[in-house]
């Protein structure tokens, strides 16, 4: 690649706890390692201390911006003036679309045109202009969208050549409220998306399944503008040596939301009791103590289950691998994403620790687990079906990986789709 110096727009970047954040850092890193200059432009922490962000790296240049305070705040503002507080620590789903008035939906519908981030695009662009001049290439990754629409205006204002990754799908997307859409917003965010898709220099796709959703909607002379690049694997031997027989460890790290309902396996482990096995522990680590409302550790405790399940809060990314490598089994929940693939199996795989997955049957996280073989899918939802996967899962826990698909594992490591990453950025790239 030519270029020399980077402008990365990255809403998200470490020590920022988003799990953007860390692919944000990988692109930098690989920047780096190839002698570019790399200048980060991020929303502030509470943490930071001035508008620089010092970087473990000289090469990187971190600096930091206030969102201003958009439409979202002002209506979290208004609802907390007119709604009484909701339980602590219960998230507060939106409501269905079918119950809010017409107006309501509009409004709120452009108050998440693209994203609930709008505050941080005119600040970005603002501090940016300069470097996007004196810049080589300018590379935003999303979500949050708003770092596309920052891109967009330094693009359109410099003319220097402009690198979109999408981590997710755009208006393909179906972790959008329903509440906060509707035909007029969408329309508004097809109409972005093609200008900022149109205007790229590269479109960067984070998986298979955003992958060919962008390609279906793009021009053919645009298509030669994909790239796929994963987000990458660090491959490491499960640390075995040091664990007690009993009892087998099972551990789930994120958050329970959207239509990752942790009720079925739960309902299965409490099925496994009842039979006589006990012999097992199950570590709950993130934001598990509430999905839809519902106190899940109340859950868990009408299902006999609270002697063996450990509800951990947040705890540093290396204390998560500490009990990830620590587990026999590890739990995914990745139901209704097919097109993408949460970045926990990524780093799942790359311990080669059994992975008992609930995913869509044809989406992009269990075709990544076939590829790889050994680990079990669950795609269906009866109750009978779950508990078989889950006897399953433990079985294999016991007895451990077989040799797996070693190739295909070390093609997805992060050194490997980093290259390939630095590879499409030169101008003479051409897809496969």
């Amino acid at each position: 690649m030519s270029a020399r110096k980077v402008l990365l727009i990255a809403y998200h970047f470490p020590p920022d706890p988003a799990v953007g954040s860390l692919r944000a850092e990988k692109v930098a890193a690989a920047l780096r390692r190839h002698g570019h200059a790399v200048d980060v432009v991020t929303a502030r922490l509470e943490s930071d201390v001035g508008t620089t962000r010092p970087a473990a790296d000289p090469g990187i240049r971190i600096r930091t911006i206030r969102p201003l305070p958009g439409p979202r705040e002002w209506w979290a503002w208004l609802k907390r003036k007119r709604a009484p507080v909701a339980a602590a620590g219960a998230p507060t789903d939106p409501a269905p679309r079918d119950r809010a008035p017409g107006w309501k939906r509009l409004l709120l519908s452009l108050i998440w045109t693209p994203d609930d981030r709008q505050g941080f695009i005119l600040p970005a662009f603002l501090v940016s202009i300069t470097r996007a001049w004196s810049a080589d290439l300018i590379y935003s990754t999303a979500p949050p969208f708003s770092d596309h629409l920052a891109g967009l205006l330094l693009h359109w204002f410099s003319r220097t050549r402009w690198v979109v990754e999408l981590r997710d799908p755009w208006t393909a997307n179906a972790w959008k409220p329903d509440n906060a859409r509707t035909g007029f917003s969408d329309a508004i965010e097809r109409w972005m998306e093609r200008r900022c898709l149109r205007a790229a220099y590269r479109i960067v796709c984070v998986s298979q399944g955003i992958y060919d959703l962008v390609s279906r909607n793009l021009r053919p002379e645009d298509r030669r503008k994909l790239v796929l690049v994963r987000n990458g694997i660090a491959l490491m031997a499960p640390s075995r040596a040091s664990r007690k027989p009993a009892p087998l460890r099972i551990a789930y790290i994120g958050s329970f939301y959207f239509n990752r309902d942790p009720a079925p396996f739960l309902g299965a482990l409490a099925a496994l009791r009842k039979t006589g096995t006990t012999d097992f522990e199950l570590n709950l680590v993130g934001r598990c103590r509430w999905y839809a409302g519902k106190s899940v550790e109340h859950v868990v405790q009408e299902l006999g289950l609270a002697d063996v399940t450990h509800f951990i809060d947040w705890v540093p990314h290396e204390e998560c691998q500490r009990i990830v490598q620590d587990a026999d089994l590890l739990l995914l929940l990745a139901q209704g994403q097919p097109a993408q693939i949460p970045n926990k199996l990524y780093e799942y795989l790359g311990t080669r620790i059994p992975i008992l997955a609930f995913a869509d049957e044809n989406g992009e996280s269990a075709g990544m687990l076939r590829a790889v073989g050994d680990h079990i899918v669950v795609s269906g939802t009866s109750q009978e079906t779950v508990d078989q996967a889950v006897r399953r899962a433990m079985d294999l826990a016991r007895t451990g990986l077989g040799p797996g698909a070693e190739a295909t594992l070390r093609d997805w490591t992060t050194d490997a789709q980093m290259e390939r990453l630095i590879a499409s950025l030169d101008p003479g790239w051409s897809p496969e």
